[in-house]
């Protein structure tokens, strides 16, 4: 039995089980998102000649022509596109569509020259994705929630398998939460707990084991939300924020497993022996277990380097970048400004300039959290610079309005 089907086996009953409460700690809250949301796991791509590639796959929700998508791939990386055609197959024939909803579905993006840029697997959305936790947007994690709708299809797939073990190891999660006091906020989003806060989290019965239960997690608001009568007047809605090694310490500890969206029509159950083989493997140890070398290293340039500074073309790829460069200064107090600019040197290697405005010196650390904000969506640069307004006076002509993409108010 697979981790999709025994959670699903017993969905009509899930929600009179009773729940029970494990005394923990929180961090942090979010908010819903209503818009319309769908998401797409490619299955195939055809090459069409001048006219780009059709993607084919089933539709989750409603995705319509001329919707701006973004294409998550496998390994992390993001690009944007657009909708550019609809079809499926009615009998025998094609029929071109506006509009469709749960249904297999190709998609034209013109976008795209050559079908070799979209693997089977990757994930069409217009789901924003976030490489890393953003406590003042709402929980995201649609490369998780697409792949687990279609679990019950591709379960004895090995590259399916383990592409959605990668993806949900690197997920981050939303997790309800009891207090018995109110949390107060200390203006960027995230709360404080005064001394003595007592939390605890719902449980739900294991699946198959009496006696024996398991931590639920979510994907997002709309998939927390299936969840009825979780919370009530006694008991308002609020959520932390976990990272799967912080799920995985509850789920072997106090449970015998977790289960992601439990509610949802494939929630994804982890039994605890699966977990510990995760995080026992050589690839997990490496990433979240083992010290790490720092990703931004410090470089002094020799004095008359001739470089050329500009602002970038505000291409699908910089807009995403400017995107996640700026939501992450509006995180940190300690960012006043980020600008950011593009860098060719004699050889003409390009880089990504960063330029931080900030009251005191900032850390490697915080160079380095900014770049893996914005990694994901580097394809045709890839390498990215940093440095201090006060450390390169001499180049502050070339921070203009149009190069600033974040100012704190």
């Amino acid at each position: 039995m697979g981790i999709f089907d025994i959670f699903k086996r017993n969905k009509e009953n899930k929600q009179e089980e009773p729940i029970r409460e494990q005394p923990a700690k929180a961090e942090a809250e979010s908010s819903a998102n209503e818009v319309r949301r769908f998401t797409l796991l490619v299955e195939d791509t055809f090459q069409l000649k001048d006219a780009g590639v059709v993607v084919a796959g089933t539709v989750r929700g409603t995705i319509q022509k001329d919707d701006a998508i973004y294409i998550l791939h496998p390994g992390s990386t993001v690009t944007l596109a657009t909708v550019n055609g609809l079809e499926t197959k009615i009998g025998d024939e094609m029929k071109q569509l506006t509009t469709a909803t749960d249904i297999s579905v190709g998609v034209l993006i013109s976008d795209v020259k050559d079908k070799s840029e979209i693997q089977k697997y990757s994930l069409l959305t217009n789901i924003r994705p976030q490489p890393s936790i953003d406590v003042t947007t709402s929980v995201e994690n649609p490369y998780v929630l697409g792949m687990s709708c279609e679990y019950g299809r591709f379960q004895k797939e090995a590259e399916y398998l383990n592409l959605l073990i990668y993806e949900i190891v690197r997920a981050h999660y939303l997790v309800p939460v009891f207090l018995d006091k109110e949390p107060e906020s200390d203006g960027s989003g995230k709360a404080v707990f005064t001394e003595n806060t007592t939390m605890s989290f719902p449980s739900l019965p294991h699946p198959e084991h009496d006696g024996e239960h398991v931590f639920p997690v979510f994907t997002d608001w709309n998939e927390l939300n299936k969840w009825t009568g979780l919370f009530n007047e006694e008991r308002p809605a609020k959520t932390m924020i976990f990272r799967f090694p912080d799920c995985s310490a509850f789920a072997t500890k106090e449970h015998s497993g977790m289960v992601i969206n439990p509610y949802s029509e494939s929630p994804i159950f982890l039994p605890a022996a699966m977990i510990e083989n995760i995080r026992n493997s050589s690839g997990y140890q490496d990433e979240f277990v083992k010290e790490k070398k720092p990703q931004v290293e410090k470089v002094n340039v020799e004095k008359n380097t001739r470089i050329m500074l500009g602002v970038p073309k505000e291409v699908n790829e910089v807009r995403l970048i400017r995107e996640a460069l700026a939501g992450y200064g509006k995180q940190n107090p300690d960012v006043d400004a980020i600008y950011l600019l593009l860098k060719v040197d004699e050889d003409n290697n390009r880089a990504y300039f960063c330029v931080t405005d900030s009251a005191k010196e900032l850390p490697g650390e915080v160079y380095a959290e900014m770049y893996q904000e914005a990694k994901p969506f580097a394809q045709e640069v890839r390498l990215f610079e940093f440095a201090g307004r006060k450390d390169i006076k001499e180049l502050s002509n070339s921070l203009t309005e149009e190069a600033l993409i974040y100012k704190k108010q």
